[in-house]
This record gives C-alpha cells, structure tokens and sequence, in this order.
C-alpha cells in the first residue's frame, strides 16, 4: 500500500492519481529475473528474444541472480540497459 500526501500546491502524480480504491494494482509487479520465461522477459524495455534466451541461458549455466545488478553479466547487457531495467526487476 502506498499512501501519498502531496506538499501543499503539489498535484498526485498521474500513476496514484488513476488508481481508484479496491483496484487491483498488479501493473506495478516486478519481473523475477530468476523465474521469468522468454516472453515475460520480452516485455522489459529492450530486451528482445535474442537477450531473453541469453537471460535464461545465463542464469541456468551461473545459478540464480543474487542480485539484480548481476544482470550485467549478461553478454550483450550493458550499464545503458540495466538502467532502463533496474526498476522493473527483481530477483525475489
């Protein structure tokens, strides 16, 4: 649950303000690295079929991610990716 008390003046931000009670709010869950499939994967921001695979490909040859840093052992995952992606995962 999130409650959220603007500073006087401040407006809700778009994301709250759209959120009517009761809703459910699953569009925020994070992507489990550690158990996603190719098409879950996907769905993250530059991730294409061919990093999904390596994504998969890594983790079942190292083991789990033990954090979500760890995706830039990747090949073809660089600083630049990992930024877009950092909010969007987890490895829990």
């Amino acid at each position: 649950m999130v409650i959220f008390v603007p500073k006087k003046g401040e407006e809700f931000p778009e994301r709250i303000a759209s959120i009517q009670p009761g809703e459910d709010e699953g569009k925020g869950d994070k992507i489990n690295i550690n158990t996603a499939d190719s098409n879950s994967l996907q769905t993250l921001p530059g991730i294409g079929p061919q990093k999904a695979e390596a994504i998969i490909q890594f983790r079942e040859q190292e083991g789990p991610f033990q954090a979500v840093e760890d995706l830039m052992k990747v090949s073809g995952i660089g600083e630049k990716t990992f930024e877009k992606l950092k909010d969007l995962i987890t490895v829990k």
